[in-house]
């Protein structure tokens, strides 16, 4: 192999290294360049959190007063019935130079075993999840926590669009 053909190999392998880290890579925004959040209608959103990385999808009616949406690369489930939502993240299924890969879709759209029934159960929800290996947070204010009004979409959008009467939707 000649020189220029093993430098323009080199600059190829750079290359894409370089362009593999920067489509996983938390990009710095400078305030004026962070975009405010845009909710549709469906409940689904982009520029969401504080580096516009946080998108979800439409919210779909689970039944029973329950909403259930994807939101970057997890599920929120929330009981308009009471105002409360947990937070269920994909299993791991592999590593990347980014961190952990999760495969939302093995629980996007709920699995039959994991959609909820009754009225106020979502703690029954959480402990099958956890019996599947999927992680599980239970205040969905914490863990989509922004700093500034802009960067905030509202959870309880899926319970006004289904649920206007619920209290889920009165926030």
């Amino acid at each position: 192999m000649n020189l220029s053909l093993k430098s323009l190999s080199a600059a190829v392998l750079i290359s894409a290294i370089g362009a593999e880290a920067s489509a996983c890579s938390i990009v710095f925004l400078k305030p004026w360049q962070n975009e405010r959040v845009l909710q549709k209608e469906d409940c689904s959103f982009v520029n969401g959190g504080d580096q516009d990385w946080i998108e979800g999808g439409a919210s779909v009616d689970l039944g029973n007063g329950f909403v259930g949406q994807n939101i970057d690369r997890s599920v929120n489930v929330v009981d308009c019935n009471n105002r409360t939502g947990i937070n269920i993240s994909g299993p791991v299924v592999g590593m990347t130079s980014c961190g952990p890969s999760i495969d939302v879709d093995n629980i996007w759209p709920l699995p039959p075993g994991l959609v909820p029934k009754v009225e106020g159960r979502l703690a029954e929800l959480a402990i099958r999840a956890s019996r599947r290996d999927l992680a599980v947070q239970y205040d969905l204010n914490e863990r989509f926590k922004a700093d500034r009004r802009k960067d905030r979409f509202s959870q309880l959008c899926g319970c006004k669009l289904y649920y206007p009467d619920s209290p889920g939707a009165k926030l």
